[in-house]
């Protein structure tokens, strides 16, 4: 099993083969790269490479095994049937679309709207801002709302 360089939750990768390592706010953390059997099941499933699904993966491994949402921080199951609403999800960060830069969270954080009545939505998004804060992604203090010109750049 090769060695290779992993996040510790806020780093960002900067190379895609093999001994890759990340940077970011911490010092960098070495660890064995070990998915299980389950995760690697759930990457061979779909029409994106299985490379591609696996990193997507890996970049939300952490230390202990377990695989967190990349947004949401909450541990992920493979085994879940994918009708559930915690369902891994891959979730592509770049615009266009490009498979090989995706991080995984469950299908609820990626497909939000559609899964949760108003008062869940709001109990989500304050989860998500209290993760995103303790990232420093998000600056402490009062949160600060959209202006009203503001829209995302993907659209449907």
């Amino acid at each position: 099993m090769a060695e290779v360089k992993q996040p510790n939750r806020s780093f960002h990768r900067i190379a895609d083969a093999p001994g890759e390592f990340f940077v970011g706010r911490e010092e960098e953390v070495s660890m064995v790269n070990q998915l299980s059997e389950a995760w690697l099941e759930f990457c061979r499933r779909g029409h994106i490479s299985q490379g591609n699904q696996r990193r997507s993966v890996e970049s939300c491994l952490g230390a202990d095994g377990t695989v967190r949402g990349h947004y949401s921080d909450l541990p992920l199951d493979p085994t879940l049937l994918p009708t559930h609403s915690m369902y891994p999800s891959h979730d592509h960060t770049t615009v266009p679309r490009d498979d090989r830069e995706m991080v995984v969270d469950a299908r609820v954080i990626n497909d939000m709207k559609s899964h949760l009545s108003e008062a869940e939505f709001w109990l989500v998004v304050e989860h998500l801002f209290a993760v995103g804060v303790a990232k420093g992604c998000i600056p402490s203090g009062a949160p600060r709302r959209l202006s009203d010109t503001w829209s995302p750049v993907r659209h449907f």
